[in-house]
């Protein structure tokens, strides 16, 4: 019988010989991280910095125990293994609450780039090929990078869409009866956070296989049974 071709398994992450980005735009990736971190340090208060760095880490790491919890309901855990997930928990944690100021690093600066294109001092012809242009060039880099690393896009996108359904249930907590209120949260949010896990799902099985998606995987994987 013939295996079936969707099975997510360590053999077919490992046998894949997808080398990810050039070596340039990784460079370049990490060079605009580091300075949009630079930015969002000197732009935003501590306070301001640690509420939305956790909303943000908070998501990726409700992902995170998802992932888990499944692996394990799944295929069950030792002693060792939990012994191992406990020692290496410190490490994820501090990776996930990287990714969450990476990522709100990232979003203060798109979004006072759109502020500054908005500006007064700008003509209207200006502002509309600005934001014309940055929109594009936003959109095109999102798409090479879901192309390259499906599973992290899908990663960052499932928590964005946890975030964002604990932001309006902050921002809308007298709404909770309202019909509208199930809506935006349904198409802003559960879908989003669909997609996400679509998307982790297709990097690890499909080719291009998502390289670092794998390492992320294999090192899951090694703690706890998968």
């Amino acid at each position: 019988m013939e295996k079936p071709t969707e099975t997510l398994s360590n053999d077919k992450i490992i046998a894949s010989n997808s080398s990810g980005m050039p070596i340039w735009i990784q460079i370049l990736g990490l060079c605009i991280t580091v300075v949009s971190i630079i930015y969002c340090l000197n732009a935003r208060t501590w306070e301001e910095i640690i509420k939305y760095v956790s909303y943000v880490a908070s998501g990726l790491f409700i992902v995170f125990f998802l992932i888990i919890v499944t692996s394990v309901l799944r295929s069950g855990i030792t002693k060792n293994d939990f012994k191992s997930f406990v020692y290496a928990l410190p490490l994820v944690i501090l990776l996930l609450f990287f990714m969450g100021l990476s990522n709100y690093s990232l979003f203060v600066g798109i979004k006072d780039i759109f502020l500054w294109i908005m500006s007064p001092s700008l003509s209207k012809t200006s502002t509309v090929i600005l934001t014309s242009i940055f929109t594009l060039g936003l959109g095109s880099a999102l798409f090479y990078f879901r192309l390259r690393m499906r599973t992290i896009y899908g990663l960052t996108e499932a928590a964005i869409g946890i975030v964002v359904a604990g932001n309006r249930a902050l921002s809308q907590i007298d709404q909770f009866v309202s019909t509208d209120f199930y809506l935006a949260i349904l198409t802003a949010s559960v879908y989003l956070i669909v997609r996400g896990f679509d998307n982790i799902h297709q990097g690890l099985i499909k080719e291009p296989i998502d390289p670092y998606g794998k390492k992320l995987f294999v090192f899951l994987q090694r703690r706890i049974p998968m």
